[in-house]
């Protein structure tokens, strides 16, 4: 028996735009060539505000090239946490040849953004005016500005996106809006992930001593890519990125005449069981677990995998997390790649930049 919630989850979903502003620059075009010839922009930055952050792998680039999209704006413009999601989304759209501000009331096409820090910088803003003047000198429309939300307003107004709407923290966009397409809830949905990173951030990182430094790999021309990488454990560097995805049933890019990057099978995901000194620790007993449930549930043989996405930074962890789950299941050649050596941990983008790297490759 065929029924109508059969058909609703036999629907096929698709990546159908591409859009990401990283410090390798704008649009997937530039992201690509850079990846070919294997790039990075993990660079020694030094630059900061705050003398005391000193000398630090990091790969942010600090000019939002805001204007350059949104000439129509007025001032004030949005905080700096909501244009990054903005440029990200504007350049999507435009990827998958979707005309915006959406002119008709559609409410098929939704927007699931994620972030790990928020409004990070408005939150600094406002606890500083209220520590340094009281609370009588806060105005109450600047706590408005501290609510992560801001950013999911600040985009769907901007494009007329009128559909399902949800902000997540510290999850991937893409499992959302491929169930929203699955069930029918939904024809094409927006999914993005971004963090603007602040000093505070790193300087906190700094002190829990997580992050990478120079002086640990004892060479003197300081090359991120030297040999003493593969010694330094328990560490990573930071990033700063902007990435979203068009998922999109396969009947409606079809309808559309769009390009199809990919198509998105399934996915399976779980929270990873040890928390330490960060939000968590990746372990081999969890990524060996997830890709197990996510075989059975697909019904895919884990030796018939091509390329492995991984979620490591550093090669230590690369090794004996990502390439271990590997090697036990994979009695084939299998190709391994993984966006963090190229752009560092990018917090609420990471998981939107893995799917973008899987669905280039192919």
């Amino acid at each position: 028996m065929v029924t109508n919630q059969t058909i609703k989850h036999n629907r096929k979903v698709v990546i159908s735009g591409i859009g990401i502003f990283s410090p390798f620059g704008e649009g997937i075009d530039v992201f690509l060539n850079n990846i070919i010839n294997n790039k990075t922009e993990i660079k020694l930055k030094s630059d900061w505000s705050d003398p005391e952050i000193g000398e630090i792998f990091a790969a942010i680039s600090e000019n939002i090239p805001f204007q350059k999209y949104f000439t129509n704006i007025k001032l004030p413009y949005p905080q700096k946490y909501s244009q990054l999601g903005m440029i990200g989304c504007y350049l999507a759209l435009q990827d998958a040849g979707i005309k915006f501000p959406i002119e008709s009331k559609n409410e098929r096409i939704g927007l699931i953004i994620n972030t790990t820090m928020g409004a990070n910088e408005a939150v600094e803003s406002y606890i500083t005016k209220l520590y340094n003047e009281g609370p009588a000198k806060v105005s109450p429309f600047l706590f408005t500005q501290t609510v992560a939300n801001c950013a999911l307003g600040d985009i769907s107004k901007y494009f007329c996106l009128q559909g399902v709407s949800s902000l997540l923290l510290g999850e991937c966009s893409i499992p959302y809006a491929y169930d929203l397409i699955k069930e029918d809830k939904a024809d094409i949905v927006v999914a993005g992930g971004f963090d603007q990173i602040r000093e505070i951030a790193i300087w906190s990182l700094l002190k829990r001593k997580l992050l990478l430094l120079p002086d640990e790999l004892g060479t003197t021309d300081k090359d991120f890519y030297c040999k003493e990488i593969e010694k330094i454990e328990n560490k990573f560097v930071i990033g700063q990125a902007s990435a979203f995805v068009i998922l999109e049933s396969e009947e409606s890019a079809l309808s559309r005449n769009s390009k199809i990057y990919a198509e998105v099978v399934d996915y399976f995901t779980m929270t990873d069981s040890l928390c330490n000194k960060i939000l968590c620790n990746k372990t081999f007993s969890d990524h060996e677990k997830t890709l197990q449930l996510l075989a059975e549930r697909t019904k895919f043989p884990l030796n018939e995998i091509d390329l492995f996405i991984g979620s490591s930074c550093l090669p230590s962890e690369i090794k004996k997390i990502d390439l271990d789950v590997i090697k036990k299941y994979n009695t084939k050649k299998t190709f391994y790649s993984t966006p963090k050596s190229k752009l560092g941990e990018t917090y609420g983008s990471s998981g939107e930049l893995a799917a973008i790297y899987g669905a280039i490759s192919l």
